[in-house]
């Protein structure tokens, strides 16, 4: 190229390249880094393999097992792999695991609480007594856990539901000034409740939310729910200055206390920090007062009486006592509790107690004259000793008094019963053909025997009144009669005459 014309570009380069030294050329990420990340670089004896060979290897390369699967934060169930060293659970391992003072034992109601009891159930087989007793311990400390945190979200809800007129709650974690009167039927509906239980329901929730340290207490688990029910019951009503002053005292006790001790030391407290408080408290649910009743699972039934005077329950259930008393020193049989049961029911019956009901006597214990037992078997024409014991009862005594079976010839009757008592009753029961059950409104089903027996009492009572439904094979109504009084008859029973009218056919 001639003296003074331009170099070419590829000439140009040449050159620049030509007069660079090493320390002109940077090193590259390999000199720069090494191999410091082993999870990401290659290894060395991969760099020299070309593109296809990388191919080859790969195919080759065996199919891995696809990673386990994380059903608890802390627990794989039926995987086979557990997160923690083996003999964890069984206080073989750190921490003793369950056993007594051990990490488990000890901690509080979590995920992480959960995880360790779940596997805890499905090795339970494997576990001492000691590690057993502890994963109990944790599924109470969880179920405190899991009621805390339900009852929060009830809380949340009534945040949500002001009533007709009243503003929303002001900001996070407050209340309305009102809560929507339709507020505990939801929740009794979610929850399959009552419309009383999902009242106390919401009444437990909004309680807690105002005792805060009591809900941290029963969502660690350190107190359970019926404990935290008792602490509410008792401190919320107080004024707050006592109420705070009775909780410092005494929640730090509860874990360790029974009920019955907690509900004492709470009175304690109280009658410490305000004399007066029990006073007004007693006072004020003693306008509360009333009898329930209710059935029992086994087909029995309860009655009791609540918020009533404490003088006057205490002489009653002394008189109870006594008479029971008297009773065992006449001969009756049986324990205390069934002698107090049948005294109880015999006084609200209006029956004697001045002797103990035959039933409660040896078999052939002679029969007063003036015994209803006596008189039932009168009516029947039938002599008390027709059983094969002169003049006393029969093989093995009768059923206790009040408490007897239903059916006739069984016992003491009824007397007539008073007031409004809806009894159902199918036509072939009250006739003695079949044994289908009876039903009580407000009260539930009852035995066949028992639909009898009350039908008979009600009998007895001019005031009875009596509707009939009839009905076809299908249990459809098809004819009515109302306003039907029983008349009894010479030979001790009861008729009664009807006149149906005819229900119009569904469409």
């Amino acid at each position: 190229m001639p003296e003074g014309e331009p170099e070419s570009q590829e000439e140009i380069l040449a050159a620049w390249e030509a007069s660079l030294t090493d320390a002109d050329i940077p090193p590259d990420e390999e000199q720069i880094y090494g191999w410091l990340d082993p999870d990401t670089d290659p290894p060395a004896e991969l760099l020299e393999l070309t593109d296809q060979e990388l191919d080859d290897l790969l195919e080759a390369t065996p199919p891995q097992p696809a990673p386990v699967p994380v059903a608890w934060p802390l627990s794989y169930p039926g995987s086979g792999v557990s997160p923690w060293p083996a003999g964890m659970l069984t206080g073989e391992g750190p921490g003793r695991g369950f056993a007594q003072g051990g990490i488990l034992d000890e901690l509080p109601a979590s995920m992480t609480l959960a995880g360790f009891a779940n596997d805890a159930c499905e090795r339970a087989a494997t576990l001492d007594d000691d590690c057993l007793i502890g994963a109990v311990r944790a599924w109470r400390r969880l179920a405190s856990w899991a009621s805390a945190r339900e009852l929060a979200l009830v809380a949340e809800l009534a945040r949500r539901r002001p009533a007709d007129g009243t503003p929303p709650a002001a900001g996070p974690g407050e209340f309305p000034g009102q809560i929507s009167e339709f507020t505990a039927d939801e929740v009794g509906t979610a929850l399959t409740l009552t419309r009383m239980a999902g009242q106390a329901e919401l009444d437990l929730a909004l309680d807690l939310a105002d005792r805060p340290a009591i809900t941290a207490a029963l969502e660690s688990g350190r107190i359970d729910l019926a404990k935290a029910r008792i602490l509410v019951s008792m401190i919320c009503p107080l004024q707050r200055v006592h109420a705070d002053a009775v909780e410092s005292a005494v929640l730090p006790l509860a874990p360790g206390l029974t009920t019955g001790e907690l509900r004492a030391a709470l009175l304690r407290a109280i009658l410490a920090v305000d004399p007066d408080a029990a006073r007004r408290r007693q006072e004020a649910s003693q306008k509360d007062a009333r009898v329930e009743r209710w059935t029992e699972p086994e087909g029995t039934a309860t009655l009791a009486g609540r918020y009533l005077p404490p003088a006057e329950v205490l002489a009653a259930d002394k008189r109870l006592c006594a008479i029971a008393k008297s009773w065992k020193k006449q001969g009756a049989q049986g324990g205390m509790d069934l002698l107090r049961a049948h005294v109880y029911l015999a006084l609200l019956l209006g029956q004697p107690v001045d002797t103990p009901p035959l039933s409660l006597l040896p078999a052939g214990s002679p029969v007063p004259a003036d015994s209803p037992v006596r008189a039932e078997h009168a009516a029947s024409g039938e002599e008390p000793g027709a059983h094969g014991r002169p003049g006393g009862l029969p093989p093995g005594g009768l059923p206790p008094a009040g408490l007897r079976p239903p059916g006739a010839g069984t016992g003491v009757p009824l007397p007539p019963l008073m007031g409004e008592v809806n009894l159902t009753v199918p036509l072939k029961t009250l006739l003695g053909l079949a044994d289908q059950p009876g039903e009580v409104a407000g009260f539930g089903p009852v035995h066949a025997d028992t639909a009898r027996r009350l039908a008979d009492a009600m009998a007895t009572n001019r005031d009875t009144r009596w509707g009939v439904i009839v009905t076809n094979q299908d249990g459809r109504a098809m004819g009515w009669g109302g306003n039907v009084r029983a008349r009894p008859v010479s030979a001790g029973g009861w008729k009664i005459t009807i006149t149906t009218e005819p229900i119009a056919p569904y469409p």
